[in-house]
Parts: C-alpha cells; structure tokens; sequence
C-alpha cells in the first residue's frame, strides 16, 4: 500500500513541477503580449496626432514601404487585437492548469482515503 501511494505522490509531484512550469511560462508570454499591447497602443497616440499627409513608412521584412496614415493606424489597431486576444488564450490556458492541478490533488486525496478505509477494514 506504501508504494501505491508513494508512486502516486511522485505522479503528482511531477505533474505540479509540469504545471508551474507550463504556468511560469504562459504568464512570461502575457507578459509579453501586455508589452507589445503597450507599445502598439503607445505608438497608434503619437501617429494619431499627426497630419494625413504626414509620409509614413511601415516595415516589410527587410524594407520600408510608404504608406498613408489609416493604413498605419489599421495595422495598429488589427495588431492590438490580435495582441489582446493572445492574453485572453493564454489566461484561459492557465486557468485550465490550475483546474487540471486541482483534479489531480482531489484525484490524490480520494485515493488515499480509499487506501486508508481498506487498510481500516482489514
């Protein structure tokens, strides 16, 4: 009975080392998406001010293409969306964790207590 239990503290063990991990590293991605949002919604207020027939350029890989300035500012906002949507996955993805790490620890807890009324009526 000792080694059932052991082995199963052990999976579970693995499992939340597994999850921190997967959680560390979706809050480092929103943190990251929080970053660019900043910077596109930083960048769409200084554009914004500026006459209509300001030249602008917007990068494609290696060159810089002139635009006008809706142009510049639909690429912001559409860039903005995008950035915000990753955040709301990602948020769901840890929120999905941390209920697969509670049904794992609940999952523990009725084992042993299975193991331990079996070894009671024994």
């Amino acid at each position: 009975m000792d080694e059932e239990i052991r082995a199963a503290f052990q999976e579970l063990q693995a499992k939340v080392v597994d999850t921190n991990q997967r959680m560390q590293m979706a809050e480092h991605q929103k943190m990251v998406k929080a970053g660019q949002l900043r910077k596109l919604i930083l960048t769409a207020q200084e554009v914004d001010p500026l006459p209509a027939e300001t030249p602008m350029y917007n990068s494609h890989g290696k060159m810089f293409l002139l635009t006008d300035k809706e142009s510049v500012l639909d690429a912001l906002e559409a860039q903005a969306k995008e950035a915000d949507a990753a955040m709301k996955k990602i948020e769901e993805a840890k929120g999905q964790l941390q209920m697969s790490l509670k049904d794992s620890e609940n999952a523990l807890r009725e084992f042993i207590k299975q193991k331990q009324s079996q070894a009671a009526s024994s």
